[in-house]
């Protein structure tokens, strides 16, 4: 069985990989840009979260 892959189904699968990616970096550098980093900020509040459990029991 030859494994036949359309030529289109390779660029649609490109041009998704690159649009994700690409997106993703514009988010990261927007965060920098407005000064709210959001990925940052909640992985802040679970670790202040953690340390109060910690601080509390």
């Amino acid at each position: 069985v030859s494994l036949k892959i359309h030529p289109m189904t390779v660029y649609l699968a490109l041009v998704v990989d690159i649009t994700i990616v690409s997106t993703l970096f514009q988010l990261s550098v927007w965060e920098r840009l407005v000064g709210c980093d959001v990925s940052g900020t909640a992985r802040d509040d679970i670790q202040n979260d953690h340390i109060f459990r910690t601080m509390t029991t």
